[in-house]
């Protein structure tokens, strides 16, 4: 029962370090691009720091998307 107990807590806490995805598309060329929803962390730590900057990293995804015409479409 432990061990049942801290595999679903690990699971958990996996679900819990994924960004969500933006989709964006840009009118002009009919492109969608998506920013987040990474579920691989190219052997970068989890925890709340490793969230905290693929969050900024979306987040600056998203920003160099919309510099080029795209906008958020979910």
């Amino acid at each position: 029962m432990k061990t049942l107990t801290l595999a679903a807590f690990a699971i958990v806490l996996t679900a819990c370090a994924t960004t969500p995805a933006v989709m964006l598309k840009n009118d002009a060329t009919g492109q969608i691009a998506r920013c987040g929803g990474n579920t691989t962390n190219l052997g970068a730590p989890d925890g709340p720091l490793a969230y905290q900057l693929r969050e900024a990293d979306d987040e600056q995804c998203i920003k160099d998307y919309e510099a080029q015409g795209f906008h958020r479409i979910q």
